[in-house]
């Protein structure tokens, strides 16, 4: 028999294991739930904050209702809905590479793909971007320079919205073999009107320009028909008056290099100023060069460097090879060449004593003698020397 000493202690162990049990119980219920919490929260997007991040890296709350079963685990359901509205559950912590979490929720709370666009994905499935290469258009430039117009022609019907505008442009003059490269300069043509093309095709008609001439400024300038015949009229206008030219001046200025009249007037008085106040010239001798070379005007108004390019070849050839003003406007291309063959050459022809660049004195050199002329040219019409020495003597430089 046991004493009733013994009996009292098996009591107070019993008793004392069944809290410990109960304890540990509790214990890994509230483990489980505070990890079902935690991997739902993730699930939803809620503002979950790292033991090392600060409140403002919180993660944008998702906005996709919790019982939209397609939106989560299903068997995440309960749990959702138990902690859709306990506050605490966006301030714990999770843990993704913990055993305890789903493989099957972590991909779907991957990061949401951001929105892209490229035509090479739909080269396979459209007939009009297919349609497209094989007439030459650079659809990778096109979209470089503006996804939205490379949207824009995947929504076309060929058939439909682009042949009745390359026959237009074949029948105004565009050579077939050059619409990729046409349409590659300007693909918004396609949205433009066809009555407003022909509109200002008239125009250029009613200002006495002949089809040659209509045909060459549409073949160089692709923009020119996106400008209404208000704008062309304005700019044609300003750059009569600016640069005193005459009508025949003017349509053999715009025939030879459309691209000018697109130009911003505000570009046109800079470098007028520039001319004349910098560099000294007339405005005769401007207009001059205009008609001769207007591509040097376009590359001024382009860019700053441009113009610091400008201002050292003027300054070589007129304050150091002393070459005047009006002997400067007759050879104007000369300021599309590279400053260092310029220099290079007119270093080579004062080395060996031919430096002699005045028109009334013997053994003349041109200003087209830095521009016109390879090496081997230079060397044996003005250098009279052979291009090997010509060679050496660079790198001596």
């Amino acid at each position: 028999m046991f004493s009733v000493k013994l009996l009292s202690q098996l009591a107070l162990r019993s008793a004392n294991c069944q809290s410990i049990v109960n304890q540990l119980i509790a214990k890994n219920r509230q483990l489980l739930h505070r990890q079902r919490c935690d991997t739902s929260s993730r699930c939803l997007r809620t503002r979950i904050i790292s033991n090392t991040g600060s409140p403002d890296e919180r993660v944008p709350q998702m906005t996709t209702d919790p019982t939209d079963s397609h939106s989560i685990n299903s068997k995440n359901l309960l749990d959702l809905l138990e902690i859709r509205d306990n506050p605490k559950t966006n301030r714990r912590t999770i843990d993704a590479l913990s055993e305890d979490i789903d493989s099957e929720v972590l991909d779907e709370l991957s990061p949401a793909i951001g929105r892209s666009f490229n035509l090479a994905a739909f080269a396979d499935k459209s007939e009009t971007i297919q349609a497209l290469i094989k007439l030459g258009v650079d659809l990778a430039l096109i979209e470089k320079k503006s996804p939205k117009n490379a949207e824009y022609l995947l929504k076309l019907d060929f058939e439909v919205d682009i042949k009745p505008y390359l026959q237009f442009l074949v029948d105004t003059g565009v050579v077939a073999s050059d619409l990729g490269h046409w349409v590659t300069k300007n693909p918004r043509i396609f949205s433009e009107h066809m009555d407003d093309l022909n509109v200002r095709l008239n125009y250029l008609s009613s200002k006495r320009f002949t089809k040659q001439m209509i045909a060459s400024v549409v073949s160089k300038a692709p923009k020119w028909l996106s400008n209404d015949t208000k704008t062309i009229d304005y700019k044609l206008g300003f750059l009569q008056k600016e640069f005193h030219l005459t009508a025949d001046e003017l349509r053999r200025l715009v025939t030879s290099y459309p691209r000018i009249a697109l130009l911003h007037d505000m570009g046109f008085r800079d470098i007028t100023f520039a001319f004349k106040e910098e560099f000294g010239f007339t405005s005769d001798e401007i207009k001059e060069m205009l008609i001769k070379s207007p591509v040097i005007f376009r590359k001024l108004t382009a860019e700053e460097k441009g113009h610091r390019m400008f201002v050292k070849i003027f300054d070589l050839i007129h304050n150091e090879m002393k070459i005047p003003h009006e002997l400067i406007c007759k050879y104007p291309d000369v300021f599309n060449r590279r400053y260092p063959l310029i220099e290079s050459r007119h270093q080579y022809l004062k080395a060996i004593g031919r430096d002699q660049y005045d028109p009334k004195q013997p053994l003349y050199v041109p200003l087209s003698a830095f521009y016109l002329l390879e090496d081997d040219e230079f060397c044996d019409k003005y250098a009279k020397t052979n291009v090997q020495d010509f060679n050496s003597f660079l790198k001596t430089l």
